[in-house]
């Protein structure tokens, strides 16, 4: 895996799930990739790629819901598409699955022993801090949008 920073998206898995997300936007990609954490977190590891794609759904996730991180990551036509299809799911539905996105930065932030991807950032001392805080702030901003749907 190549990095170049610690947001969400500054690794090659990452921009690579994007590009393919940007060719065929669609939210089954992201529930498909969210739950390939969420789903696993009992029976086995999480690979570095599924780490990074999880991550960048989440983000994705949080973008759609009007919490971006500092860059927006999809192009107009991408998120006028997703938008609508999160705007025919039910508020229930909404809620479970920005659930399971911050289930699933939470599993890839803590669990030292399954996650690959942490395992990489514990490297680097200070890289592991830089990169812990985003992911925290990513899983604020998810449960902030979750609170605020419950309102």
């Amino acid at each position: 895996m190549s990095v170049w920073g610690t947001s969400p998206i500054e690794n090659d898995d990452a921009a690579d799930w994007l590009t393919d997300l940007e060719e065929d936007p669609s939210l089954d990609v992201l529930q498909e990739t969210i739950s390939e954490i969420v789903d696993s977190a009992d029976t086995g590891d999480f690979d570095i790629t599924e780490c990074c794609n999880a991550v960048a759904a989440a983000e994705v996730l949080a973008e759609l819901f009007g919490k971006p991180g500092k860059e927006l990551l999809l192009e107009d036509a991408s998120s006028v598409k997703l938008k609508g299809e999160l705007n025919r799911m039910t508020v229930g539905n909404q809620e479970k699955l920005l659930t399971r996105a911050g289930a699933a930065v939470d599993y890839v932030l803590t669990d030292e022993e399954k996650s690959e991807l942490r395992q990489v950032w514990e490297e680097d001392e200070l890289d592991l801090d830089a990169w812990s805080v985003k992911m925290k702030a990513l899983k604020s901003r998810l449960l902030e949008i979750r609170s605020r749907l419950q309102t």
